[in-house]
C-alpha cells in the first residue's frame, strides 16, 4: 500500500495521514510503519505499510482480500488501495494467469480516476470556480467500511461551489498540465527538482521536457502541455516545489 495516485500514473503523493484503521476480522494482518497524524515524507519511499491474509486456497485468500481491502481505512493521502481492489476482482488475477507485464500491457485501467486529498483547493483544474453541475467521487466511511458514492453539485451564475470531502476527482494527468488554452504548467506532485531541461525564452512545443522532479525515489518528468515561449520560470535545479505550484508559463508564440 502506496502513498501513490494510481489514476494519476501512480504518481507519489506525500502528506499527512489523517486516520489510518486496519479491517478487524480473521488471519488479516497490516504491517505498517506508520500511524494516524503521521507524515508520509517526499524524502522517502512511498510505502505506508502491507496488507497480508491467509486462507485455505487462493480463492479464499482472494476473496479475504477484497473484503480487508474494503475494510482498510487510510484518510489524507490517495493511495494504492483502489487499484489492489481492481487487481483483486480483475479476470486475469481470478483465473491466475497474469505476469508481470499485465498491469501496464494488458490490463485497462481507465476507471482509476486521479483522487486528490480533501487539502486540494475546490475548483476546477485550471483554477476557476465551478459552475456547472459536476460530479464528484467521494469516500466515505460508515461502520467503519469504505463506501464510494457520487456527488453532484450545481453552482449558480457568479457562484462557486464548495465540497468539503476527503478526496476530490479532477481530470489531471501527471508530468505536465491537461488544459491546453491555460498558460500555466503545474506541479504534478510535491519534490525536489533534479534537471532543469529549459531557460526562460525557449520555444516548446507539446509533450517537450521542463524539468524533472524527484520524490519518493520515484522521478517525473514534467512537459509541455502547449505550444509556445517559456516565461516566468520560478524554479531551478535543487529547488523544493509543492504539489500544483506554477513552474512556468507558456505564452502563444
Amino acid at each position: 500500500m502506496n502513498a501513490e495516485d494510481p489514476g494519476a500514473n501512480f504518481a507519489p503523493r506525500p502528506g499527512t495521514i489523517e486516520d489510518l484503521r486496519a479491517p478487524r476480522q480473521p488471519w488479516v494482518r497490516l504491517d505498517a510503519g506508520v500511524e494516524a497524524h503521521d507524515e508520509v515524507s517526499e524524502l522517502y519511499d512511498s510505502m505506508i505499510g502491507k496488507l497480508v491474509v491467509w486462507g485455505e486456497d487462493r480463492t479464499k485468500a482472494r476473496q479475504r482480500m477484497g473484503q480487508a481491502l474494503r475494510e482498510l481505512v487510510v484518510v489524507g493521502v490517495p493511495t494504492t488501495i483502489p487499484f489492489h481492489e481492481l487487481a483483486i476482482d480483475h479476470e486475469q488475477f481470478v483465473r491466475g494467469d497474469h505476469s508481470t507485464v499485465s498491469v501496464e500491457s494488458e490490463w485497462d485501467l481507465s476507471t482509476l480516476q486521479p483522487l486528490h486529498d480533501h487539502t486540494a483547493p475546490p475548483t476546477t483544474v485550471d483554477d476557476t470556480p465551478i459552475r456547472d453541475a459536476t460530479r464528484r467521487s467521494v469516500t466515505l466511511t460508515i461502520a467503519g467500511r469504505r463506501l464510494t458514492v457520487s456527488v453532484y453539485g450545481y453552482g449558480e451564475a457568479g457562484a462557486e461551489v464548495r465540497v468539503s470531502t476527503y478526496r476530490t476527482r479532477e481530470n489531471h494527468r501527471p508530468g505536465g498540465h491537461d488544459v491546453p488554452d491555460r498558460p500555466e504548467l503545474r506541479a504534478p506532485i510535491n519534490g525536489t527538482i533534479v534537471t532543469a531541461a529549459i531557460e526562460n525564452g525557449a520555444r516548446v512545443a507539446a509533450g517537450d521536457l521542463v524539468c524533472v522532479i524527484e520524490a519518493m525515489k520515484m522521478e517525473t518528468h514534467v512537459t509541455a502541455h502547449r505550444e509556445g515561449i517559456i516565461g516566468g520560470i520560478t524554479f531551478a535545479a535543487g529547488d523544493f516545489v509543492e504539489h500544483r505550484a506554477v513552474l512556468a508559463i507558456i505564452e502563444d508564440s
